[in-house]
């Protein structure tokens, strides 16, 4: 598999969301180390899933209940990533299954990408996979990557 294949740009996520680096990211090399990167990672997740289920709050309230887990997350690191400049996520969904789907994101920094992730996350109950709720997909479907 080729690593270094060319970044997807920006434009094609449906989400962008800027995030700090911290001085507690730096590395002895002085750059933002790889545990950092996944936690910058991480809350590109946490504020896409903020802001591309807000109106799935509103209407639903929490009379639907689902829970969906991160069973698997595949992270490539492409290029360094430097304190104290911020980075830009791009943020989509990749694909949408019966009980999971799966989160693209690209970070950016300089305007170079560098790095992504896929995290599949799982729908579970009673600690079993279990089919996503229909309630779920239409946020997931309207968030789709547009490659």
């Amino acid at each position: 598999k080729n690593y270094l294949q060319p970044a997807k740009p920006l434009s094609i996520y449906p989400y962008q969301f800027e995030i700090h680096t911290r001085y507690d990211d730096l590395d002895t090399q002085k750059h933002v180390n790889n545990v950092a990167i996944a936690n910058l990672h991480q809350e590109a997740r946490v504020q896409f899933h903020r802001e591309a289920f807000r109106s799935f709050r509103e209407k639903y309230g929490k009379t639907v209940l689902y829970r969906a887990v991160l069973a698997n997350i595949q992270i490539t690191y492409l290029r360094e990533t430097h304190y104290p400049y911020p980075v830009v996520a791009g943020v989509g969904i990749e694909r949408v299954g019966n009980s999971s789907y799966t989160i693209g994101v690209s970070m950016y920094q300089h305007g170079e990408c560098v790095g992504t992730s896929q995290s599949v996350l799982v729908f579970v109950k009673d600690g079993h996979g279990t089919p996503m709720p229909e309630q779920i997909r239409e946020p997931l479907t309207a968030s789709l990557i547009k490659e």
